[in-house]
């Protein structure tokens, strides 16, 4: 029992699982509120969606951090950063659409459209911009940071390493759950391949967020979940610009049909990687 005890404690020299999140989660909050700030002069696309990426970082930490934070205040913050990520994300789908349509080579009748989605996403950063503005980012990070902390500091002492393995082999469960679940759904169930999505981003940030050094063997599995990413996002995007385009556009009937053949197309794609699930990685 001693050993164990001993081997569960935190090192002198190794931080524990508290040390890494004040650290990693204060600099990303510096960075959020200085993006929050530099909006009142900049409103451009790229800050917006800056902001966006770091305050989804935070979120993720969150995520990997449920287990220590008492659950009300927890909805609270992550209700908080949720807020500002989707403030900060109205612009994005339309960004997507326009790129989309942007790589269609189709005369002056498309270049025209294309011009047409280009205003409406003007529109969706103004309104990005304008709801940011009226959110108090830094007030809303600080709070949410001083209420984690504060709950983290009667938390029991757990060294980064074992905390981190502790998160990823749940993450993992979760993603390889979710795999199954995508791989009996049927194809119109895109709710499902979304959470395969989230979850293999989830496990990815749990193993890069505690790994200053990341292990050989990590590389496999880092990769394996890139690439889940990467297909699953890609399906994502084409589901999310379809909708969209239905509920804004529907006299748009041949463009409509266009991104139906690539959603089919990429969903194709998506459901390649789900029958070796268990082969994505070591065991």
């Amino acid at each position: 029992m001693k050993r164990e005890h001993a081997h569960d404690a935190t090192a002198p020299d190794e931080p524990s699982a508290v040390d890494i999140f004040m650290h990693s989660t204060a600099a990303l909050i510096e960075e959020a509120t200085q993006g929050a700030k530099a909006l009142h002069h900049d409103s451009d696309a790229e800050s917006i969606h800056q902001l966006r990426v770091t305050v989804r970082r935070l979120r993720s930490i969150w995520w990997v951090y449920r287990p220590l934070l008492p659950a009300p205040e927890r909805g609270r913050q992550e209700a908080g950063l949720k807020l500002i990520t989707t403030a900060a994300g109205k612009a994005r789908d339309w960004d997507i659409l326009v790129e989309l349509f942007a790589s269609r080579k189709r005369g002056k009748r498309a270049s025209r459209f294309v011009d047409e989605l280009s205003a409406r996403r003007k529109e969706a950063l103004e309104a990005s911009h304008a709801e940011l503005q009226s959110i108090d980012v830094e007030s809303t990070l600080t709070t949410a940071f001083e209420q984690a902390a504060s709950a983290l500091q009667t938390a029991e002492p757990m060294p980064a390493r074992r905390f981190a393995r502790r998160g990823a082999k749940s993450a993992e469960a979760t993603l390889r759950k979710r795999m199954k679940r995508a791989n009996k759904a049927k194809r119109s169930d895109y709710a499902a391949f979304h959470d395969v999505r989230k979850a293999a981003k989830r496990l990815r940030y749990a193993l890069e967020f505690f790994d200053d050094e990341p292990r050989t063997d990590h590389g496999c599995v880092l990769k394996a979940l890139k690439d889940i990413q990467q297909r699953y996002g890609a399906l994502n995007d084409i589901v999310t610009s379809e909708a969209m385009l239905r509920a804004e556009f529907p006299e748009r009937v041949s463009e409509i049909r266009w991104l139906e053949r690539k959603r089919r197309r990429r969903l194709r794609k998506a459901e390649g990687l789900l029958p070796g699930s268990k082969r994505l990685w070591p065991d």
